[in-house]
């Protein structure tokens, strides 16, 4: 575009936030704030294909970080493979696989970054948010991949993403802080609930994770920052 003072048609410029469109008409030089879907409207000539989204999806955007999925899954049942055997209390030898119930999940991805929270009823934005009870996950709900690299979350990534989580093995790192019943270790606890072959995790147990939904999706949207 020329800038109305440099020989320029027309100038955008980027003013804390807000987008001020700058452009000569005749000898009057005219200045006006556009909002950024209509800077965005202006400078996209292509579509924008999400490519196939698996089934759990349950929202999807495009913010300052890119393109981000959250996937929701029902409560069920899973594998939990240990990086240290575990010694059950029935005795027997150690174990290193664990198959536990689970609450419902949300899986958040965006870049390379993935997140993981646990749910008791599904409220859309509305919905309280828990801390996973599994280890390897920081208290905001960020997963420690440890050595592992996740791709780039993308319609097509996002499911290996997720399956990559449950492949690797489970330590003891990160395990406080998950259970109200063994805020220092929640492996023993999920132990407990493979030997007794627990149909349900139960959700009493849970700790909140004081982050909202809509707070989530708002800083992913809104800043490309924190």
């Amino acid at each position: 575009m020329r800038d109305a003072s440099s020989g320029h048609d027309a100038s955008l410029h980027f003013i804390g936030g807000q987008l001020l469109l700058e452009y000569k008409d005749g000898e009057a030089v005219v200045r006006k704030c556009i909002s950024p879907e209509a800077a965005r409207n202006a400078f996209s000539s292509a579509g924008i294909d999400s490519d196939w989204l698996p089934e759990h999806v349950c929202r999807y955007g495009i913010g300052p970080r890119g393109p981000w999925l959250l996937l929701r899954f029902a409560p069920g049942r899973y594998q939990v493979p240990l990086a240290d055997p575990i010694r059950l209390s029935g005795g027997g030898a150690p174990h290193t696989m664990l198959a536990v119930p689970m609450p419902g999940l949300l899986f958040l991805g965006y870049g390379t970054h993935y997140y993981v929270w646990a749910y008791k009823l599904w409220k859309y934005a509305a919905t309280k948010l828990f801390k996973a009870p599994l280890a390897n996950v920081y208290p905001d709900g960020a997963i420690c991949f440890g050595n592992v690299h996740p791709r780039v979350a993308h319609g097509n990534t996002i499911a290996n993403s997720w399956r990559l989580f449950w492949d690797s093995n489970f330590s003891d790192h990160l395990a406080n802080g998950k259970s109200a019943t063994h805020p220092d270790n929640i492996l023993p606890f999920l132990a407990k609930l493979h030997s007794t072959e627990a149909q349900d995790y139960p959700l009493d147990d849970l700790e909140p994770a004081h982050l909202s939904i809509a707070a989530i999706i708002r800083q992913l949207m809104e800043s490309g920052k924190g």
